[in-house]
């Protein structure tokens, strides 16, 4: 969490494992890091500030293909 605003960033980063076909087509394991990256925020509904909601903004970079995603998503948290 980035200061009392409720904004917040992740970084997760995960090895991955895939099958690719080479030049002599045959299937060979390929491995590599998928990233993600996300910045949202935080904002208190309800339940004395235990029920929150948290859009964000995040950016997917899997490891086999060279395509990104950028992608909006929301979730609400429950802390007890």
């Amino acid at each position: 969490y980035i200061g009392e605003d409720g904004l917040w960033a992740g970084f997760k980063m995960n090895n991955a494992e895939w099958m690719e076909m080479n030049d002599d087509m045959e299937m060979e394991e390929e491995t590599g890091m998928d990233m993600m990256l996300a910045v949202g925020c935080s904002k208190a509904l309800a339940f004395d500030d235990k029920l929150w909601f948290e859009p964000h903004f995040g950016l997917t970079m899997p490891a086999a293909t060279d395509a990104m995603t950028l992608a909006m998503g929301m979730g609400f948290r429950y802390t007890f």
